[in-house]
């Protein structure tokens, strides 16, 4: 962006202009030969850089009332379970697939005509060697019955796993069930309450609220569909009530490709985030880093966490080479 303005005393416009740094340093070098002047038939004082400004026309999302049950607005939808999540479902869950019992569970419901019932899944449950294996026959029988006891039992004992992968998992499936069950609850409630891995946290904290989104330590989330120039994306927003200050809210932003199967974001893509002016903003007021990060090869989802109080406004912000999309936010 170019902004041209004049220091004198006379009646000066200011023209603004859109474009990367190589557009910026080739208008910068016209200016200086004095073809700039040429081409635009005026004399020109000056051009610098203006500071980064989300879109101005938008209306913010109001947070606030995403807290209070105002949702589905704006092309926002319930998100079913975290990016993070659902990317764990292939990684950690690889070596199950080259089990026994994943090859009898991957013939018992190769096809939705499958012969499977619950007492097959069940005896293969409890013939699992690890727990790995054990999530993807529990992954099964949720799909099958969200509210089978033998499974949900599972899911309790394996949330306080000493693998972050597995409680991630054991949440996400927990997440899926369809009734309120207080044994559910209490154990996602104690773990949220003792867990040290943000990930893991956010997770059970999501599939709380999925089961009971009125309950004080649950959070809330939606994704939106973006394209981003010829990249289909989705961008999670999740909150909750800090647990640490009472007019806190903490916040998780996530991107990833837009999909079931897992793709790669493409290279570079910057997620930022923006305060009300326009400027980036510090991780926190005594560090030089910012509430930034950029997708590496192979990277398949960018997470970041911030937090703010109500009536405070950021934009979200997604670069990749030339093209740029901004989401307006008010706590």
């Amino acid at each position: 962006m170019s902004d041209l303005n004049s220091n004198s005393n006379v009646n000066s416009t200011a023209l603004v202009f859109q474009g990367d740094d190589r557009a910026y340093e080739r208008l910068q070098a016209l200016w200086q030969s004095g073809e700039l002047e040429q081409m635009l038939g005026f004399p020109i004082a000056q051009v610098g850089l203006l500071p980064e400004v989300p879109n101005l026309n938008s209306q913010p999302h109001n947070l606030g009332q995403w807290l209070k049950g105002s949702l589905f607005r704006d092309g926002w939808r319930m998100a079913q379970g975290t990016l993070v999540t659902l990317l764990n479902l292939y990684s950690p869950l690889a070596s199950a697939y080259r089990s026994p019992t994943q090859a009898r569970l991957n013939e018992l419901t190769s096809s939705p005509d499958s012969p499977a019932n619950r007492t097959d899944l069940e005896e293969l449950l409890q013939q699992a060697a690890s727990d790995r294996v054990k999530l993807a026959v529990i992954g099964k029988i949720i799909d099958r019955d969200p509210e089978n006891a033998v499974a949900l039992e599972a899911l309790k004992l394996l949330l306080a796993n000493r693998s972050e992968h597995i409680r991630r998992l054991a949440a996400f499936y927990l997440g899926q069930c369809t009734a309120e069950n207080s044994g559910i609850l209490d154990a996602l409630v104690e773990q949220i309450r003792q867990e040290e891995d943000s990930e893991a946290c956010w997770q059970m904290a999501m599939s709380l609220g999925q089961i009971a989104p009125e309950h004080p330590e649950a959070a809330i989330a939606q994704t939106k569909a973006l394209q981003l120039g010829s990249y289909p994306l989705v961008l999670l927003v999740a909150l909750k009530l800090s647990q640490a200050q009472s007019d806190q809210i903490d916040i998780l932003l996530q991107v990833k490709p837009e999909g079931e199967e897992p793709t790669s974001l493409p290279e570079g893509l910057e997620l930022v985030v923006l305060d009300s002016n326009g400027n980036k903003v510090p991780r926190d007021s005594s560090s030089s880093e910012y509430l930034e990060k950029v997708a590496l090869a192979d990277e398949i989802c960018l997470p970041l966490e911030l937090y703010g109080s109500p009536g405070e406004e950021f934009t979200v912000r997604l670069n990749y080479q030339e093209d740029r999309i901004a989401e307006r936010f008010i706590i």
